[in-house]
């Protein structure tokens, strides 16, 4: 069935915070003598912010609540979020299909808040999309690797699409692949190159770079 609409993911899809996540992260860590290794951040890509939060204290046995974590990092991060630079491809990946005129939309994991700071040097590209979900959009009861988001996402489409098959989501994250399966949605995946292979292959198409993306084999226009 061909794609008539897509939604993108943002947080090291889109845009490149993951690197702001881990000098912020392991400022705090060092006061622990604790490294944030791959394999802790690896578990936590994609998840909204507090499950990410209780998963880093937990796998590293923080003498610190959630909530504690999230106080001292909020602040260190919305400072850092304005300086965020897109992902290589990005750019021209939006501004073609918006030429094609392919209905677009982004859900993410980061409330609007912080979305609306990470894209603060890309405001006029994110404008070509048709809507932002955001975690804290009463819609999403839910974050992911529920489906709630990209659920909300394709209902906010005017029209929506005919059926979520007709969604082409775009991850780089093992929850978000999850989440948008769970929609019955067509997903493409570009991870991180360290990710554990078995974690990619619930997507339908892996990638390395959205460079990589062949439209046509998804019936959109070149």
């Amino acid at each position: 069935m061909a794609i008539t609409h897509v939604v993108f993911d943002l947080d090291g899809l889109l845009v490149d915070t993951e690197k702001i996540y881990t000098v912020v992260t392991q400022s705090i860590l060092d006061r622990y003598g604790k490294k944030f290794e791959w394999s802790v951040k690896s578990k936590l890509m994609g998840l909204p912010p507090l499950e990410s939060t209780t998963v880093l204290i937990e796998s590293l046995d923080l003498p610190m609540t959630p909530q504690e974590y999230l106080a001292e990092a909020q602040s260190k991060l919305e400072e850092r979020f304005v300086e965020a630079d897109l992902m290589a491809g990005a750019a021209e990946l939006i501004q073609h299909l918006h030429s094609r005129n392919v209905p677009m939309a982004v859900a993410t994991s980061s409330k609007r808040r912080e979305y609306d700071l990470k894209v603060t040097k890309h405001q006029e590209l994110f404008k070509l999309m048709s809507h932002v979900v955001c975690s804290d959009d009463p819609l999403v009861e839910k974050g992911k690797p529920a489906p709630d988001i990209y659920l909300a996402a394709a209902k906010r489409f005017s029209p929506p699409p005919k059926s979520p098959s007709n969604v082409m989501v775009l991850e780089d994250a093992f929850s978000g692949v999850q989440a948008a399966k769970a929609a019955g949605m067509v997903c493409v995946m570009v991870p991180d190159e360290r990710l554990d292979p078995a974690r990619t292959k619930l997507a339908d198409k892996v990638i390395k770079s959205l460079k990589e993306l062949d439209l046509t084999e998804f019936g959109l226009p070149t």
